[in-house]
């Protein structure tokens, strides 16, 4: 019913806000005042406190149980819908502790899907969709999916989230787009080598993708492995990546697959300080309530929208070397904590691993920052073991200082490491 609501709503001309159980009521509060929209829509049973307090913020609620068994009616004078109306709003975090509505315009979807809808290839695959609506890849799942004329099937509780691997056989899916956290948990779990049966393309996004965990994917012949990468604010994917088994030893310095190329259409530019900026009919007209392509940049007469990604060239096609809010200066070394964590992945029973920058005992006190390491590993590694295994790669100043080992990895509602969730409970000292 939630298809059918979307695509009901977004094939009419009217605006899509994905809403999502795991969000906060404060939060949803947050998003209704700014988008000001003139209908709910849910299957989700409120109480009568929460249920008055999002009423008052729109014109009328619907449950979907309340429709089932309406036939219809005849809609005649369809509203003619122009490219720049705005057929969704993604929220995301926002600096200010406020989601940030991104307006995704009809525009948008329109080349999004015609370019990207090449790459993957082949019609009436059969797409598999295990993440919450709210999270942007649901472009790339659900209309790409309509647009190749496929079938899809949905995760039936949050166990198919986590690990869909059951799911994925089950109902014979041939085409899975997803981050490398979930197939890392893919790889780990029941029946994993079952879902090559019918599995025939694999579309990674979201995540730098590590090698250790393509080789899983592309050593099988008939399966076809991409890695997308870009943001709700150019509309899902600009680059791609066809990923190939000599890939392993290709980028086995780099430790990741490479963006790849620019996917047609759109344009890119790397800055004098190596800033990715993409520019074409993806990129968003910008946020609600904020003035229209105020997140873009000029230059020499075009806009861009800087993806704060530090990139560079290798063997010809762009790599990732982390965000730039990513990318720290430590004893008058800038250093991107991706390229340690590319390392750390190596270590032997390492899951996955985030570096970070802690201050000294004074939480104030930036005079004694060191780079921390956090592993998601079974096994107990000291700190001296840790940089003894690291310095072979990395200049001493790159080597971490405190090293964690943590058997679960917690993960936010799209699938991925909860990056900022896990340095926040280490700073509070809530895990040891």
């Amino acid at each position: 019913m939630h298809y059918s609501a979307i695509i009901a709503t977004v094939f009419s001309g009217n605006t899509w806000v994905p809403l999502s159980l795991d969000m906060p009521t404060e939060r949803i509060m947050d998003i209704l005042t700014l988008a000001a929209p003139d209908v709910l829509l849910t299957s989700h049973k409120f109480s009568p406190a929460e249920l008055g307090r999002f009423q008052s913020l729109v014109s009328s609620v619907l449950f979907f149980e309340d429709m089932v068994g309406f036939k219809g009616s005849r809609v005649t004078g369809w509203r003619k819908i122009r490219n720049t109306d705005i057929a969704i709003i993604y929220f995301t975090s926002g600096s200010t502790g406020k989601p940030k509505g991104v307006k995704i315009s009809f525009l948008n979807i329109s080349a999004a899907l015609t370019s990207i809808s090449p790459i993957i290839g082949s019609k009436k695959l059969v797409w598999g969709d295990y993440h919450d609506l709210g999270f942007v890849i649901s472009i790339n799942i659900l209309f790409t999916c309509l647009y190749c004329n496929g079938r899809i099937f949905c995760a039936n509780d949050r166990y198919d989230q986590i690990s869909p691997n059951k799911s994925l056989v089950k109902n014979k899916v041939s085409c899975l787009v997803t981050v490398p956290s979930t197939l890392e948990r893919m790889r780990r779990a029941k029946h994993f080598f079952s879902v090559f049966k019918s599995l025939t393309i694999v579309a990674s996004c979201g995540e730098p993708l590590p090698l250790d965990l393509l080789k899983e994917f592309v050593s099988r012949r008939k399966i076809k492995v991409f890695n997308f990468y870009g943001s709700t604010e150019i509309t899902t994917w600009a680059f791609y990546h066809r990923c190939l088994y000599s890939d392993l030893k290709t980028f086995s310095n780099y430790g990741y697959a490479p963006l790849g190329e620019i996917i047609s259409g759109n344009k890119f530019l790397i800055s004098s300080d190596g800033l990715l900026l993409i520019s074409g009919p993806q990129v968003t007209p910008g946020y609600i309530g904020e003035p229209e392509k105020s997140h873009l940049i000029e230059l020499d007469g075009q806009e861009w929208f800087s993806m704060g990604d530090i990139v560079d060239v290798m063997h010809g096609k762009i790599i990732c070397k982390g965000r730039q809010d990513n990318q720290i200066k430590l004893s008058g070394y800038r250093i991107h904590l991706m390229d340690i964590e590319a390392q750390l992945r190596k270590l032997s029973g390492v899951e996955a691993a985030i570096c970070y920058l802690s201050n000294g005992i004074e939480k104030s006190d930036k005079s004694d920052q060191k780079i921390t390491a956090v592993l998601f590993t079974d096994e107990t590694f000291s700190l001296s073991y840790v940089r003894k295994k690291l310095q072979k790669f990395l200049p001493s100043y790159m080597l971490p200082r405190k090293v964690f080992c943590i058997k679960k990895i917690r993960f936010n509602k799209n699938g991925k490491i909860d990056r900022l969730g896990i340095i926040n409970r280490l700073n509070a000292g809530e895990i040891d």
